[in-house]
């Protein structure tokens, strides 16, 4: 079995900018892949078109060709939402056969090896554009030569490719998790998953997975208790969180935000992801 290769940059490919491959509206969901790391996006499709400034229908384009060139992996939650992340293992982008020929070179020039891609490139972008216009007629046109009346087709054809071969998040390790996890960890999973918390406790649609229902709950209890009882440090970052949320930051900034402070303290600590006991 192959290792997995990790792409490992500050701001972004530059294979992929440089060439003009990807539009402004694939670089910047990407961007913003990259940005959320691990923790991905699943907060829907008109939440992340406003954050980008950009329309629905442009973002769920950019999502699939993104998904189709291999640059981002999707995971499903629960019965019907999904989790978008940068697939940041090189060797499953399908990108072209240009683009590729200049990534090995910067591989082996940095003493890694060759990559062992595992798909086909395309041949070029014409190529690419072709393949995605003929399995996406929907999306083919991009800016240009789309109905409105298309949406519900539209997201009939994205649900049907992203539905196929999507790992289900694994809400069982993830509740396992929080019983050693950070409590700036904790707050920032809480703040990111507070909409779901919120629909559970008190909105009409709930989820149907009992590992995501007693993942949400514990989640919810364990912040609750940080909030009611922080320690010194805890209680100055809480101090930082009331201070955004009063001047209008969402619960996915204040995520953000905390994510930051949780990335600093495991840096200055050493690396231990886990509560000093």
């Amino acid at each position: 079995m192959s290792k997995m290769l990790r792409y490992r940059f500050i701001a972004f490919p530059v294979h992929l900018d440089t060439y003009g491959f990807l539009n402004e509206d694939e670089k910047s969901v990407l961007r913003c892949l990259i940005r959320l790391g691990d923790r991905g996006w699943f907060y829907g499709d008109k939440k992340l078109a406003k954050n980008l400034g950009i329309g629905v229908y442009h973002l769920r384009r950019a999502k699939l060709r993104l998904h189709v060139l291999g640059l981002i992996r999707i995971e499903k939650r629960g019965s019907q939402n999904y989790i978008y992340f940068f697939q940041d293992d090189i060797q499953c982008w399908r990108l072209t056969e240009n683009i590729n020929a200049k990534l090995q070179v910067d591989h082996e020039k940095m003493g890694l090896g060759r990559i062992e891609f595992k798909t086909e490139p395309f041949k070029s972008d014409e190529h690419f554009n072709n393949y995605f216009a003929q399995m996406f007629s929907k999306f083919a046109n991009g800016r240009k030569g789309r109905s409105q009346n298309d949406d519900v087709e539209i997201v009939q054809e994205l649900e049907a490719e992203i539905s196929l071969q999507t790992p289900v998040r694994k809400f069982k390790v993830l509740t396992e998790k929080l019983e050693a996890a950070h409590p700036t960890k904790i707050l920032s999973d809480y703040f990111n998953y507070r909409p779901q918390i919120n629909d559970l406790k008190y909105g009409d649609t709930k989820p149907t997975d009992p590992d995501e229902i007693r993942y949400l709950e514990t989640l919810d209890s364990k912040a609750d208790k940080i909030i009611r009882e922080p320690d010194e440090k805890t209680k100055l970052i809480l101090d930082e969180v009331q201070f955004r949320i009063k001047q209008g930051d969402s619960n996915f900034e204040v995520g953000v935000m905390l994510d930051k402070i949780y990335r600093s303290q495991i840096k200055n600590s050493g690396g231990s992801h886990e509560v000093q006991k």
